[in-house]
């Protein structure tokens, strides 16, 4: 009788503590879903000019997500990243501005 309640004991403890087949399904997704969200926050901020930071968020895709879809989409994406990393800022407003300004006066003077 006490050996048959210990078995009884450890199958409780066994099925309330025991991982669940589905969980493996479930944290696949979510770890889809966190690259997805990641990935389209890199393209936003690839949009705003911020190409450190994509490249950044990209690189963390690539280690951090690497059974995931979003995996080769980084890879490509950050290829594409590090040339635009690469090419030089373009003149601000005002810079620009006073460059024309001095461009005219000085094409004028001669």
């Amino acid at each position: 009788m006490p050996n048959q309640f210990i078995k009884i004991i450890i199958a409780a403890l066994l099925f309330c503590f025991s991982h669940p087949l589905w969980a493996n399904e479930i944290e696949s997704e979510i770890k889809a879903v966190e690259a997805q969200l990641i990935y389209e926050d890199a393209l936003k901020q690839v949009v705003d000019g911020e190409y450190d930071k994509a490249l950044r968020r990209l690189n963390w895709i690539v280690s951090a997500y690497p059974e995931t879809r979003y995996m080769q989409l980084a890879t490509d994406k950050r290829e594409e990243v590090g040339i635009l990393l690469q090419q030089p800022k373009p003149i601000s407003g005002m810079s620009r501005a006073g460059l024309v300004g001095f461009g005219t006066l000085y094409t004028t003077w001669l």
